[in-house]
């Protein structure tokens, strides 16, 4: 039997899968050693981010662990990006991820939380560009995507920089706050459908992702803040929900 996606084994540690195929996980990691110990990382890296203490500083050997495991999670999903790549992408697959959300799309959404962790969380990944002007950042988009980005202020939250972002083969923008000692991102995607009022789901990947649709743009505010608190922070961010 192949060995378990790495997207897969976050869920499962998660708690996100369906009944059977979390029974089928935990067979195989019971008998495969390399699962076994990626899954063990996984669990590791997870309650690394969630137990850290923001108000203190963290010792350089967590650091170098949390930003080694980083480096692995990563390279991972970029071999599994060129597996599909080299096997060629079927007319019907192309055709699913167009008709489904995107942002909704199971490996787009491990790829969008580690970014928000290569930036967020270890610091590892640098920004394109840095800065608090919002209107300095949106001109450096300009040619770059195909949707006019408009990147709010967050309130009490300091915008410190953005990136393009290569998730599963988008270009999707994102956009880096500290808010105290914390990091919060919102990533923008062109949305076809009206304005959506805020939807919050917790333990993603390990953290709440919250999505708003606004004059044909989602925005997804990804942080470490319970549902109630992130959902505040983007319509803080973006002004009261408009009704569907």
């Amino acid at each position: 039997m192949s060995c378990t996606p790495f997207e897969t084994l976050s869920a499962y540690v998660d708690r996100a899968l369906p009944e059977l195929e979390s029974a089928t996980v935990a067979s195989h990691v019971q008998a495969c050693l390399t699962c076994r110990a990626q899954l063990d990382e996984l669990r590791w890296l997870k309650d690394a981010v969630r137990s850290s203490a923001p108000i203190d500083e963290a010792s350089e050997q967590f650091k170098g662990r949390l930003l080694a495991a980083a480096r692995r999670s990563r390279r991972r999903r970029t071999n599994a990006r060129l597996s599909v790549v080299g096997a060629g992408l079927t007319v019907a697959f192309a055709a699913l991820l167009v008709a489904l959300p995107f942002v909704r799309e199971q490996r787009a959404m491990a790829a969008l939380i580690g970014d928000h962790v290569g930036i967020s969380v270890t610091r590892e990944e640098a920004f394109d560009i840095r800065g608090g002007n919002p209107g300095e950042l949106e001109r450096w988009f300009n040619g770059k995507i195909d949707f006019s980005l408009h990147i709010p202020q967050v309130p009490e939250a300091k915008l410190v920089g953005a990136k393009l972002c290569d998730i599963v083969g988008r270009k999707i923008p994102l956009a880096s706050y500290e808010l105290g000692t914390r990091r919060v991102s919102i990533l923008f995607e062109r949305a076809d459908r009206g304005p959506r009022q805020t939807a919050c789901e917790e333990r993603v990947h390990g953290f709440t992702v919250c999505r708003r649709t606004v004059e044909g743009v989602e925005y997804l505010l990804v942080s470490d803040y319970p549902a109630r608190e992130a959902a505040g922070l983007l319509t803080a961010a973006l002004g009261p929900d408009a009704r569907q």
